[in-house]
């Protein structure tokens, strides 16, 4: 995400906003990984980042379901300095 960010904007990404299926916890456990790594390597069974308007994230879901694609919000662009906070 870092590498799309105007300089000016910061990402602000919510663990809880998904479920981390089970299988990163495994590789994290056996591997001696840290968290912020795994996020930042794996993004913990986040398969795709959208970043879209506030206004058309509705109009964005809907068609994502429509072709039975699964998605959730997962943060938001704030200002900043080019940076991945997740909280």
């Amino acid at each position: 995400v870092a590498r799309i960010l105007p300089g000016n904007t910061d990402a602000v990404i919510y663990k809880a906003s998904w479920k981390v299926p089970s299988l990163f916890w495994f590789i994290q456990s056996k591997g001696r990984v840290r968290e912020a790594q795994m996020y930042h390597t794996l993004n913990m069974g986040v398969g795709m980042a959208l970043v879209v308007e506030r206004a058309a994230v509705k109009a964005i879901m809907a068609r994502l379901g429509a072709q039975k694609l699964r998605s959730w919000v997962i943060g938001e662009i704030v200002k900043g300095h080019k940076r991945v906070e997740i909280i």
